[in-house]
């Protein structure tokens, strides 16, 4: 939800960017000048062109393992966004364990797919077949719950979407325009 760049406008999308991670040292090199890079921080970028920005702080850093994702890192701070050789500093997680633990839930976590969603408190009716109509276009996937701009990817109506914004991201997010 960042800016895209420095001092740049915040996205109107959330988006996503892998980044490699930099070493203590290699990391202290290229920030000198800045502040010193110790055990609690942990680098990650600078190789230009994709990084956490402005307005991303407190986000996460995640490093996926075996197609599960672990939380290693919070967004901290950086020089300027994406410049070579300025890798994002974050807040290493596993330093702040005992911080966090207390925090959080004694119970076992569920596994993906076993929360059901909530259904509806009284039942409903179906409409009477004689009073539904025919539709000679079938709508749009998505579209019959939002009527601008269609987020497949998070299955979410970006309502503050003009029909200009919605197209610019059909090709990398597949955004649907809904409206007229």
């Amino acid at each position: 939800w960042g800016t895209t760049s420095s001092n740049g406008s915040p996205s109107k999308v959330l988006l996503e960017v892998g980044v490699d991670t930099v070493n203590q040292e290699q990391c202290n090199k290229w920030m000198s000048g800045e502040n010193n890079i110790d055990a609690s921080m942990l680098c990650s970028g600078g190789k230009g062109g994709e990084d956490s920005c402005q307005g991303d702080s407190g986000g996460p850093l995640t490093m996926e393992t075996s197609g599960s994702a672990k939380l290693v890192g919070v967004v901290s701070w950086g020089v300027q966004c994406a410049v070579k050789n300025k890798p994002g500093v974050y807040s290493r997680i596993s330093m702040a364990r005992d911080f966090i633990e207390p925090y959080l839930k004694k119970s076992p976590t569920s596994a993906p797919g076993t929360t059901t969603a909530p259904g509806p408190t009284k039942p409903t009716t179906m409409p009477n077949a004689t009073t539904m109509r025919p539709t000679t276009v079938p709508p749009k996937p998505g579209c019959t719950t939002c009527d601008v701009c269609y987020y497949a990817g998070a299955d979410y109506c970006l309502n503050d979407f003009s029909k200009e914004d919605c197209e610019h991201y059909i090709p990398e997010h597949g955004t649907l325009w809904c409206g007229n």
